[in-house]
């Protein structure tokens, strides 16, 4: 099995699955061989992590050299790390993280001479109800709901963002941060060079925006909000001050930054930099809660997409259908069969990877109905006003709550009424299909409409 690594592997997520203790036991020994490709073993890491065997990925982690020297050693011990709880283990872990970062991750920030405005209190809640098809088991909608009703209360403690400063250091395109010395403050899984500081250009202050790019829903979701302290600070009077973004990145980093005024600062980097006043931004979850202190962000792209859809003369429709129909995963099988549905309850439909992003914007700011298959299209609700009601199509299985029901959580912070009809998608299959005469039922229901 080891000369196979792609048959190792489905192995290995097949016992997994089928909790065979005896199967993954024998998985775990042939991933220790020398000879097991590192890109398998770090692979077999992470699902032995997700499913609930944290100690046997740590294993492999510690007791195996060959994946000591791969950049994505770091981010391996990060996911296993946080499912770890054997105290020994977690602490023979940290030492070797350490070891790698060469005591990288004892060096923390001064808090910056800047600072986001004080959070404000929520002013309100959304709700989340769940409804899930016959066909799919009701553990899922049972932990969904669980998770809501925890997300909820964990969101009442909010956490003020944070503006923090590391003085010397080199950045890349991706964000890593490292040293003179060496020692690695910051990793995302890429090498490291080791350089000196004659041998790059050198960036008085700059603001760290920089990053391997995951999407527009990590952009609007994880990164915008961290720029909430700009306008008002009066750095951009500064002539010096930059905004250090990936000169790889998509196109709507930028287009965003134009649209708040900030395209002038920005410095698309597409090498290693010296920046001796580096700022970075903490913003989570909790840290958005209350909005208002981000105002100049949210606000701000909203009024200006609003503004520009107007001077184009295009309509914002009370109803909105983002459509996955030029998506290659999660595919659902019957589209345009749920497309139909729509335009007949008085949806418009769009295609959002076909128009700018400040329309993107405008719609989902001016609508009081948005509906969307599970996708980065819905990550524009964060621009969407309290009471906006959020109807999504969730497939669901098991080991993907994290990342399926983040619309979920990102409605109970904004407000929204966020309804979401549940099908089951079953493990290693990319397509998906929707029960459309119980679905039927369910929008009419979520919508208002009259069976009678």
């Amino acid at each position: 099995m080891k000369r196979q690594p792609l048959l190792l592997m489905q192995r290995t997520y097949a016992a997994l699955l089928a909790k065979d203790e005896a199967v993954i036991k024998e998985a775990v020994e042939c991933l220790l061989e020398a000879d097991t490709p590192v890109n398998v073993k770090l692979s077999a890491v992470k699902e032995l992590a997700v499913y609930h065997h944290p100690a046997d990925a740590a294993s492999i982690l510690l007791d195996d050299p060959t994946v000591r020297s791969d950049p994505r050693y770091l981010s391996a011990s990060k996911q296993v790390f946080a499912r770890l709880k054997d105290p020994a283990l977690r602490a023979r872990l940290k030492a070797a993280v350490s070891d790698v970062l060469k005591g990288g991750d004892r060096i923390n920030p001064e808090k910056a001479s800047f600072d986001f405005a004080t959070q404000p209190p929520n002013e309100v809640w959304g709700t989340v109800d769940l409804l899930a098809s016959p066909k799919t088991s009701p553990h899922h909608a049972e932990m969904l709901n669980g998770d809501a009703a925890k997300f909820r209360a964990s969101m009442e403690a909010s956490k003020q963002p944070r503006l923090l400063e590391y003085r010397n250091v080199f950045t890349d395109p991706s964000g890593q941060i490292w040293n003179e010395d060496g020692q690695v403050i910051l990793s995302f899984g890429e090498k490291i060079s080791t350089l000196n500081r004659s041998d790059v250009k050198t960036i008085p202050i700059g603001f760290a925006a920089n990053r391997r790019s995951k999407g527009i829903y990590h952009w609007l979701i994880d990164y915008l909000a961290r720029f909430g302290w700009i306008a008002e600070s009066g750095i951009l009077q500064d002539r010096d001050f930059r905004i250090l973004i990936n000169g790889e990145a998509p196109k709507f980093e930028q287009a965003s930054l134009d649209l708040l005024g900030l395209g002038e600062a920005t410095a698309p980097l597409t090498e290693t930099v010296f920046v001796e006043r580096l700022l970075v931004a903490s913003v989570s979850f909790r840290g958005m809660v209350g909005w208002r202190h981000l105002d100049s962000v949210f606000t701000t792209l909203g009024e200006r997409a609003t503004s520009m859809a107007a001077e184009h003369g295009l309509a914002l429709p009370d109803k909105v259908y983002i459509t996955r129909r030029d998506a290659d995963r999660r595919v659902m099988t019957n589209e345009a069969e749920i497309e139909a549905l729509a335009r007949v309850r008085g949806f418009d439909i769009y295609e959002f990877s076909a128009i700018p992003l400040w329309h993107q914007i405008a719609l989902m700011r001016n609508a009081a109905t948005i509906m969307a298959p599970h996708g980065a299209g819905l990550s524009h609700i964060i621009f969407s006003p309290p009471g906006t009601k959020i109807i999504e199509l969730l497939p669901i299985k098991d080991g993907s709550y994290l990342l399926r029901f983040n619309y979920a959580r990102l409605s109970i912070i904004k407000g929204h009424d966020y309804r979401a009809w549940v099908e089951e998608q079953y493990p290693l299959v990319n397509s998906w299909t929707v029960d459309i005469p119980n679905f039927k039922v369910f929008l009419d229901d979520a919508l208002g409409v009259s069976r009678s």
